[in-house]
């Protein structure tokens, strides 16, 4: 996972909508966390904790619909694990740029 690049759906005023990215820079295992950040995990049902070498917000949120994967039917939180190639990350970055 160190070196991916994981992007930020959010709900906004127009639906879903890409509001950032970062790169992930280790991964944690929860019994390498402290007690506090193993609470945090287990209140949030997490297995990982994600340390990101860098977090970017965009200036303005990218519409779901406004990009290639408007003709995919998943919704909020499927869109969790959604795995793209280089190439389709490339795309919606460059969109974002706009």
């Amino acid at each position: 996972m160190r070196g991916q690049t994981i992007l930020f759906v959010h709900k906004t005023s127009v639906g879903d909508a890409l509001v950032g990215y970062g790169l992930i820079e280790k991964v944690w295992e929860k019994d390498e966390l402290s007690e506090q950040d193993k609470d945090a995990c287990e209140r949030g049902s997490w297995k990982r904790a994600l340390e990101f070498q860098y977090v970017r917000q965009f200036e303005k949120p990218l519409a779901v619909k406004e990009t290639f994967l408007k003709g995919s039917k998943l919704r909020g939180r499927y869109f969790h694990g959604l795995k793209l190639n280089k190439n389709q990350l490339k795309d919606l970055l460059a969109q974002t740029e706009t």
